[in-house]
């Protein structure tokens, strides 16, 4: 009789340590990783301080790495036409897939005609590490509150977008006025200016 305790103990063990790798299989989270980043800016003497630094060390390794092999890049400023200036539109896409990575991306008064466009492949590690450094971004850290829109607001229309999306999971941070929008739109702007420099491949 007692082999049979032994034995379910043995099962219950595991079964525990299966439910233990299937967790380790999860995809790495983008908002779980911005999460732990968030604690460990607020609670600098947090006790448990080591283990989340390498919690977060852990997960940027495992998004960037899953950056490579699929994710969506989106961003974008636009400014609506007022008696201050005209219309101006900046945007850029760049894809992920496989170990290639594709841009498209214009600035202009119009998509249709645009004062600048860059089309076709990067490298890879490039694109990686921009990725990086949108990671390590405080702004993309702390994120920023969901725009509240006034049709009746004075002054010129504007908005700045940044969508990011790595493997299934989609994180996206939009704007429109004040001060959310000029550290949303310095994020974007240097994306967009990445996106003017960087080499395209032959």
């Amino acid at each position: 009789m007692p082999a049979r305790p032994r034995r379910w103990a043995v099962l219950s063990l595991l079964l525990v340590l299966a439910g233990a790798g299937l967790a380790w299989a999860q995809p790495a989270s983008l908002e779980g990783y911005l999460a732990i980043r968030r604690q460990l800016a607020a609670r600098a003497d947090s006790p448990d301080r080591a283990g989340l630094e390498r919690q977060s060390a852990e997960l940027r390794a495992a998004l960037l790495s899953a950056a490579g092999r699929g994710s969506r890049l989106f961003v974008s400023l636009e400014r609506r036409p007022d008696y201050d200036g005209a219309a101006e539109v900046r945007l850029a896409r760049l894809v992920a897939r496989d170990g290639r990575v594709t841009i498209e991306a214009m600035s202009g008064a119009r998509p249709q005609s645009p004062a600048w466009e860059r089309a076709g492949e990067i490298a890879p590690d490039a694109y990686v590490a921009l990725v990086g450094r949108l990671l390590d971004d405080p702004t993309v850290i702390a994120g920023l509150p969901r725009p509240i829109f006034d049709p009746n607001a004075p002054g010129p229309r504007k908005a700045a977008v940044l969508r990011l999306a790595i493997g299934d999971e989609e994180w996206a941070l939009e704007v429109l006025t004040g001060v959310p929008f000029e550290r949303l739109s310095a994020v974007v702007a240097a994306v967009l200016e990445f996106c003017r420099i960087i080499p395209v491949l032959p």
